[in-house]
């Protein structure tokens, strides 16, 4: 059933998502270097917020805060990333992590931090957004990080890769805690930077072990060297 129908935009829509409250609703268009972020208590009420970002259809990703006050908003075209207050109605910070395009964002559910992947990095930028803060990086992945978040607690942030892995950091720290990975069979594996590991039956197949330059088929039970 429909509830209500917003202003239609010229183009076609290619992605909308809604604030954790569902209060806002953010939407954009194929041709379009602009945002519309709706109210939804309100129905047609809205903000058009001007990205800047240097090709009409260069709108790449958003990402709503917790609280859902705060709205981040990326580039496919530069890693500049800007961070908006919905409730002021105006931008607070213009981020800029480097690279070349955005590939995910996500914001700590105290809004103390974002975590932004860019294109062609192996590396996930968080960036304290206290002034005097300090930013850490989460090195690990063998390429592009094409997807992250946080816990619902804050402390930790899972990212997934093109290099196939899954893994999970402490947030505060950036320590890598765990490393998942399926195989293409299905079967899957966890493993810890210390070469602890845990598996789905018939896993160790893939798995190999090293030992100085020896490196030997993984039975179960043994320690394995982290991919």
């Amino acid at each position: 059933m429909l509830i209500t129908a917003l202003p239609a935009a010229s183009w076609r829509h290619r992605s909308a998502i809604f604030s954790p409250d569902n209060r806002y609703m953010a939407t954009s268009t194929e041709k379009w270097e602009a945002l519309r972020v709706f109210d939804t208590t309100i129905g047609t009420d809205y903000m058009e917020i001007a990205a800047e970002f240097p090709a009409p259809d260069a709108l790449q990703t958003v990402a709503f805060s917790a609280g859902s006050r705060l709205l981040a908003i990326g580039s496919s075209e530069e890693s500049k990333v800007l961070l908006w207050d919905l409730k002021a109605r105006k931008l607070v910070r213009t981020l800029d992590p480097g690279g070349e395009g955005t590939h995910a964002i996500a914001i700590s559910p105290d809004e103390k931090h974002i975590a932004v992947a860019v294109h062609y990095s192996e590396t996930v930028w968080v960036k304290n957004l206290a002034r005097s803060g300090k930013d850490v990086a989460l090195d690990g992945h063998g390429g592009d990080i094409l997807s992250l978040d946080y816990s619902s607690d804050g402390s930790m942030i899972v990212t997934g890769g093109n290099d196939g892995t899954v893994r999970l950091w402490e947030a505060p720290s950036g320590k890598l805690l765990s490393t998942y990975v399926v195989f293409p069979d299905c079967k899957w594996a966890i493993f810890t930077p210390g070469g602890d590991y845990r598996c789905s039956p018939g896993a160790e197949q893939h798995l190999m072990w090293k030992v100085g330059v020896e490196v030997e088929p993984v039975t179960a039970g043994q320690p394995v060297a982290s991919p």
